[in-house]
């Protein structure tokens, strides 16, 4: 019974820390002019909330910063790492979805991604690419993949060259990142490409199971 209650409790600490600031969320992204934003959860395994705050400071940014913070270990990561890093240049929104999250990134100059890990797939970035919205990253993972460096983002080494990076942005076509989306990413070539394999893989066993009868 003390770890539902805590679990209740720790539900209802959750639900009060989102609302409180997702009511904030769309009045603080109007209220900015220029903005590059951070989609992440706040852990001890990442750190790129830290970093993405060093990189815009660095770059005289306000940074705008939405992440999930459910669970015990991602409040307590939050207090004692991120809080006390926040202020007027750097301000938690809370979590976003739906059109607040198409509100966030369609209105930064760019979604910074410092991850340090090789990720599979980034979906963040290809958010933020649908959106029109440039992509900073370090060339880790998926990012290659995904940003076309100096078309659709930057990929750099370290914050230093992010904070430099997003001096350049507005250099960047934004119709350009979404149609890097809609040529690669898009819905209706994953159902065609996906179609297309499954009909390869359905002739290669009917083959085989043609080879197969007439050996016999």
């Amino acid at each position: 019974m003390a770890v539902q209650a805590r679990v209740a409790e720790d539900s209802a600490d959750d639900s009060a820390i989102t609302r409180s600031y997702s009511a904030r969320c769309s009045r603080t992204i109007r209220s900015a002019e220029k903005y590059p934003s951070m989609l992440a959860r706040h852990s001890r395994r990442s750190i790129r909330s830290i970093r993405a705050i060093a990189a815009a400071r660095a770059a005289g940014k306000r940074i705008l910063l939405a992440a999930k913070i459910w669970e015990a270990p991602e409040r307590q990561y939050f207090a004692e790492m991120v809080e006390p890093l926040l202020g007027d240049d750097a301000v938690y929104v809370g979590e976003v979805g739906g059109a607040h999250k198409r509100e966030l990134l369609g209105g930064a100059e760019a979604l910074i991604n410092p991850i340090r890990w090789n990720e599979p797939f980034g979906l963040v970035m290809i958010e933020s690419l649908a959106c029109g919205t440039p992509v900073i990253a370090f060339p880790e993972g998926a990012a290659p993949e995904i940003v076309h460096d100096g078309r659709t983002g930057f990929l750099c080494d370290d914050e230093e060259q992010m904070a430099a990076a997003m001096a350049r942005v507005d250099q960047l076509d934004r119709r350009e990142c979404r149609a890097s989306v809609e040529g690669y990413f898009s819905a209706e070539r994953m159902v065609r490409e996906h179609l297309a394999l499954y009909e390869r893989v359905i002739e290669a066993a009917s083959s085989r199971n043609l080879e197969s009868s007439a050996g016999a």
